[in-house]
């Protein structure tokens, strides 16, 4: 028997200061529009983020 194995999802949201850009500083977000608490829609099925600073 086959254990199956749950699918993981998640939201990302970047932003920066607010007066930098507008829509209250989000430069990316996989959902935007949608509240912080939404339900995550994006599966993840492996790889890795990297985030640089300038």
């Amino acid at each position: 028997m086959r254990k199956e194995i749950p699918t993981v999802r998640t939201q990302l949201k970047l932003w920066v200061r607010a007066a930098l850009v507008a829509h209250g500083g989000v430069i990316y977000g996989n959902q935007m529009g949608q509240t912080d608490d939404s339900d995550a829609a994006t599966a993840l099925g492996g790889g890795s983020i990297v985030v640089h600073k300038e």
